[in-house]
């Protein structure tokens, strides 16, 4: 995961109420991260019409009234509290579908961060393959398809791997630069097609790449002790 996908996953959990964020004071400092085994949001510790309330009870949450004894923390003599079997397959029914609401979140979330995590990548891989890229496209475009095959399980590194591969084998265009402009197919299609299937193949490219800046650099060095030689037998 890059770290924009795991800055959004935790802007996601932070806005659900499933994390807690302080952030630290000062150059150095660190932000202290605290997971809330219940949701903040629909839920309060405090109860607005009767004070405290235990953690995860609903705000609009009703009571059977009872009167307490302050001293034995009873009811008081007459007063009686029934709670019926009714009661309890209600709030057992409650409790469930709240279960199920919170399991229902969590793969909310879980997609969510999967979906932020992928936009990311596809930013970022879009990114870097239209600065490689001869010919220049519409870089929307570009990361629309690549989220595309991202989407459809394709591995960012073998996107990368395909378009090193066939970008090293255009420059290798001996009709020169404007040619290897000319005949680069659009990065949008190159995607689209899937064409990295046929250029990550393509290890010969590499290697011919390799070893033809191999062969400028010593051209280079040649040129230059010639040049080194010639000042030197006009000097004497």
């Amino acid at each position: 995961m890059t770290e924009r996908g795991a800055r959004a996953v935790i802007r996601r959990l932070e806005a659900a109420g499933w994390l807690s964020v302080e952030t630290g004071g000062g150059r150095a400092g660190r932000s202290n991260y605290q997971i809330n085994s219940e949701r903040a949001s629909g839920f309060c510790a405090i109860n607005p019409e009767r004070g405290s309330a235990p953690t995860g009870t609903p705000c609009t949450e009703t009571r059977n009234e009872t009167t307490e004894n302050s001293e034995r923390n009873d009811p008081k003599p007459g007063t009686t509290f029934r709670r019926t079997q009714k009661n309890k397959e209600e709030q057992g029914r409650g409790g469930t579908h709240q279960s199920r609401a919170n399991a229902a979140t969590v793969e909310v979330l879980q997609a969510d961060a999967a979906d932020g995590e992928i936009l990311d990548e596809a930013a970022d891989l879009a990114e870097m393959l239209w600065q490689w890229w001869p010919k220049k496209s519409r870089k929307p475009k570009v990361e629309a398809v690549i989220r595309a095959a991202l989407e459809r399980g394709v591995s960012g590194e073998t996107i990368a791997r395909g378009a090193a591969a066939y970008v090293a084998d255009r420059k290798l265009d001996d009709r020169g630069p404007r040619a290897v402009v000319h005949y680069t197919t659009p990065l949008e299609r190159w995607i689209e097609e899937e064409q990295w299937l046929s250029s990550i193949d393509l290890p010969e490219a590499e290697r011919r790449a390799f070893e033809a800046e191999k062969a400028d650099r010593e051209i280079t060095a040649r040129a230059a002790e010639e040049l080194t030689s010639r000042r030197t037998a006009k000097i004497f």
